[in-house]
């Protein structure tokens, strides 16, 4: 009996073992020659989101797209997921400060969006380490080959929690020190405007404390790309654990030939995404990198269109992002038809036209009739408008259409930042002077002295300029404004840079305004200590000095670095 029972055992382990085994072979070639993602290479489009690693990354990433693009081969026999993954994340990093405006301040809905994706991940967390911890119980010769991916899971998800965990930590400290600052202000104000006696007796120690309270400084913004990449591939992760842990999920160990789909779930998890894209860059087909995206994205389409078992861009998909046109290709006979159709219609408006002539001319004559005798009728002028105009009623949108301010602005190196319109800026559009200079004067308290930024608001462009507000109809309008004032940057630089080693201590390129107009001038401190301003102008070099005058007389650049020398 018990040599029966061990042979009984002995067969049921070695049944368990050839399951195994052969669950471990179908796992990794697949029947349709699918490799999985695994999890590698990963870091390299991670570093696209690290500052110190980001510009020359991105130039690499760029080439790298091109070389792709132009090597692809359509026809192969297997589909790697994890190249396809790291290409797809890598797409959007590049794609989003083109097609998206990612460096501005988070939205009510997106932190909310945000702060429930955190719950998510807190649960997703607990769900795959009860996971990790049944496949260590049930086969434990097989979760070394899966520990790698449960590893960098966690490790991602790690990061995201603390990252998010720091920024409301940080953003609500900041909101504390502001109320705070506020306050402090107030008082200040009260305690000035209503003196006590304790007060008068040491005024000039009053103001200076309020003159020495300064705002609170703000945290960093959130970074959505470093954001966007860990989630992506946190997600990616995730769908490659649950496959390949599928036959664990229930609790017992399931046939392999049961967990057979129509398609990978790596594939649904990348035709998602790279639709997203297809759908992100629409509308960006002028802009050649955009281009470049679609088209590596349409190779990446091609390649997993036949492990998906629908078109992965449909009709309706296809219909949504192209205009819509009137069918041109019309048979003979049609054509026919149709130029009988136009030359009646011709005829009924020709005929429609007279009647309404003859209309008109009749009311023209009962009117001139009607006026009394010895008062001319009066004229008035009519307002025709030629193209889309605004109004008080009118919905405006903060964008232009068809057009990307952080895109051209790149173009300069003016580090112009942009900024999104809000009801603060909106009020300094239409107010009156007073208060349009209070407005610009509560800006540059908060912001600084030398303020400048760009926005747009009810199909216009704006620029702010250490309190002067400037209106552009058309982005290029704003384009030969910002031309004009990069070239006044680069002769102050070129100033500077032409002093060398004799150049003055402390100097610094500021914005500034020169006979009521935006300009650029260098800083510096002359032989008393004194601030002074440097200009270069078509008639030479002008110098401010610290009473707000400038010289009469102005200087060529050869003089200017003489004089500068001294200090």
């Amino acid at each position: 009996m018990i040599v029966v029972s061990l042979k009984y055992e002995f067969c049921k382990a070695k049944k368990e073992i050839f399951i195994g085994t052969f669950f471990v072979f179908f796992r990794i070639m697949d029947k349709s020659g699918i490799s999985p993602i695994s999890g590698d290479h990963f870091e390299d489009f991670l570093l696209l989101t690290n500052p110190d690693h980001k510009s020359s990354k991105t130039k690499q990433a760029w080439q790298a797209l091109q070389q792709q693009t132009q090597a692809h081969v359509p026809s192969s026999k297997t589909i790697d997921l994890n190249r396809i993954c790291v290409d797809t994340i890598r797409m959007e990093l590049l794609i989003f400060p083109v097609v998206e405006h990612w460096k501005r301040p988070l939205t009510n809905a997106e932190w909310n969006h945000i702060d429930k994706e955190s719950v998510q991940l807190e649960k997703q967390m607990e769900k795959i380490r009860k996971l990790s911890i049944l496949v260590r119980k049930k086969d434990p010769l097989a979760f070394p080959d899966i520990a790698p991916l449960f590893k960098k899971l966690f490790e991602y998800n790690q990061e995201l929690r603390n990252y998010w965990t720091d920024f409301k930590r940080a953003w609500s400290d900041y909101k504390k020190d502001w109320g705070l600052f506020q306050s402090r202000k107030k008082q200040g104000l009260k305690s000035r405007q209503k003196p006590s006696k304790s007060q008068s007796d040491y005024p000039a120690k009053d103001s200076s404390t309020e003159e020495n309270i300064e705002p609170p400084v703000s945290p960093p913004m959130f970074s959505r790309d470093r954001w966007h990449a860990l989630r992506l591939s946190s997600k990616a992760l995730e769908v490659e654990v649950l496959h390949q842990c599928q036959r664990f999920r229930a609790g017992t160990k399931q046939d392999p030939e049961e967990l057979k789909d129509d398609s990978h779930p790596g594939v649904k998890f990348l035709v998602e995404e790279l639709r997203k894209i297809y759908l992100k860059t629409h509308g960006f087909e002028l802009i050649k990198r955009v281009k470049l995206v679609q088209e590596r994205n349409d190779q990446l389409m091609q390649e997993l269109q036949p492990y998906f078992p629908e078109p992965i861009i449909s009709a309706e998909m296809r219909a949504e992002t192209k205009p819509t046109t009137k069918h041109r290709e019309i048979s003979a006979g049609n054509n026919e038809d149709k130029k009988s159709s136009i030359s009646k219609s011709i005829k009924k408006i020709i005929y429609i036209s007279i009647l309404l002539f003859l209309g008109g001319f009749a009311l023209f004559l009962s009117l001139n009739q009607a006026l009394p005798p010895g008062k001319e009728k009066m004229k008035h002028l009519k307002f025709v408008p030629k193209n889309k105009t605004l109004t008080a009623k009118s919905s405006t949108s903060n964008k232009l259409p068809e057009f990307n301010l952080d895109d051209m602005m790149q173009m300069f190196n003016s580090n112009i930042p942009v900024l999104e319109s809000n009801e603060r800026l909106k009020k300094l559009i239409t107010a009156p002077p007073e208060i349009m200079e209070n407005i610009a004067n509560s800006i540059l308290r908060e912001i600084g002295k030398n303020a400048v930024f760009v926005f747009s608001e009810a199909q216009s462009l704006f620029l702010f300029w250490k309190g002067k507000l400037e209106k552009f109809a058309s982005p290029e309008g704003l384009q030969k404004k910002l031309l004009q004032l990069e070239r006044q940057y680069s002769d102050v630089e070129s100033l500077w840079k032409g002093m060398g080693d004799n150049a003055p201590e402390k100097v610094k390129v500021i914005p500034d305004i020169l006979d009521g107009k935006p300009t650029y001038a260098l800083e510096m401190l002359d032989e008393n200590g004194d601030l002074m301003q440097v200009y270069m102008t078509e008639e030479g070099v002008l110098l401010r000095l610290s009473n707000g005058k400038l010289l009469d007389k102005p200087l060529t650049p050869e003089e200017a670095t003489q004089k500068f020398t001294k200090f």
